[in-house]
């Protein structure tokens, strides 16, 4: 399946209604050319001049043409939304801080071949600006909960569309995969099994006339973790890619 993620407002100022989120669009591979094809046809009328579609800019019915498009096509559309006027510059540039120091008291604990490059990563943590690493935040909790609720639904509909996630993230510079961009598609891994020990993506137990079928994704997603087999954030994010071009959603934001 493809994951489209797109990020909409600034992630910066503290005052009220400084609401920024992600959001992230699934689609089983087989249903993603005729629904381009379909969206290509509705997307003409409500583009700007630098080609892009404005969520903003749509009226109800052409929101009513894109949502109904979309829900016959067996995609699932997940946001989270990020308050700034809940939290402080402060307060954010500490939780930096904080997390540095988390991931360093972990490193001992760490496999060797692994440990300099987590180590880089964290360091990296304090040169970002505060907006990117509250949006890569977001991102992760968005990820985390994409997989569990299209593991969900597509385990119920289409158990195959699980046999592989293609993560397109809008990219920062046409010309080039950013540092950001790279930590983010790293560190990511880190972030992942950290949510899912903190918060597992639910795993109902087969009852009778229940259609669950996860086969797919455990075959492709699960690895040896240490001295255990589990679900692998590496397999997880094994197609991570991100794009400036005008695909589904990005610009439409």
């Amino acid at each position: 399946m493809h994951v489209f993620i797109d990020e909409s407002g600034t992630f910066i100022g503290h005052q009220p209604r400084s609401i920024s989120v992600v959001g992230a669009l699934a689609i089983p591979d087989g249903n993603l050319p005729r629904l381009k094809k379909k969206y290509a046809r509705i997307r003409k009328s409500p583009l700007t001049g630098d080609g892009e579609v404005k969520g903003r800019d749509l009226d109800a019915g052409q929101i009513d043409r894109v949502v109904r498009l979309i829900k016959d096509r067996d995609a699932i559309f997940e946001v989270t939304a990020f308050d700034l006027a809940l939290h402080t510059a402060t307060g954010v540039a500490a939780y930096q801080q904080r997390l540095v120091a988390d991931m360093e008291q972990l490193f001992p604990t760490m496999p060797e071949a692994l440990r300099e490059r987590v180590a880089e990563a964290s360091r990296y943590i304090t040169q970002i600006p505060a907006q990117l690493f509250l949006q890569a935040l977001v991102t992760f909790d968005l990820m985390h909960r994409m997989i569990g609720h299209s593991a969900l639904f597509f385990s119920q509909r289409k158990p195959y569309a699980l046999g592989s996630f293609n993560w397109i993230i809008d990219g920062k510079d046409p010309q080039k995969v950013t540092n950001w961009e790279n930590w983010l598609r790293f560190y990511a891994r880190g972030a992942l099994a950290s949510l899912s020990a903190r918060d597992p993506a639910p795993r109902p137990e087969p009852r009778e006339g229940a259609l669950l079928n996860f086969t797919c994704f455990d075959k492709a997603h699960t690895g040896k973790i240490g001295d255990q087999y589990g679900i692998d954030p590496a397999l997880l994010l094994k197609h991570v890619r991100f794009s400036s071009e005008i695909e589904m959603g990005f610009g439409d934001c």
